[in-house]
């Protein structure tokens, strides 16, 4: 990408992003959200997402690697995190 501005490569990058199902409307949404007041709002709920991401991660390996799994406890947890997210929990 020699001759490509950092900009266009992170248009580029996102794009692949999309195209490769990783990135959805969602990211868009929160996107057109930053403005010039908070410059770092994407990179700041991107951060936010990914450490609540890694402590989902966490705990869902935890549940299962117990001796004796409880697949209810497992379910729900998979459900909270699909329909309400990590502000539910």
């Amino acid at each position: 990408m020699v001759g490509t501005s950092l900009s266009q490569q992170l248009k580029n990058y996102i794009q692949t992003m999309h195209d490769q199902g990783m990135l959805d409307y969602h990211f868009d949404h929160v996107k057109a959200l930053q403005n010039e007041e908070n410059p770092r709002f994407l990179m700041e709920v991107v951060s936010m997402f990914a450490h609540d991401a890694e402590a989902g991660i966490a705990h869902l390996t935890t549940l299962l690697n117990s001796a004796v799994v409880d697949f209810a406890k497992v379910i729900s947890f998979v459900h909270q995190l699909k329909v309400e997210g990590s502000s539910s929990r």
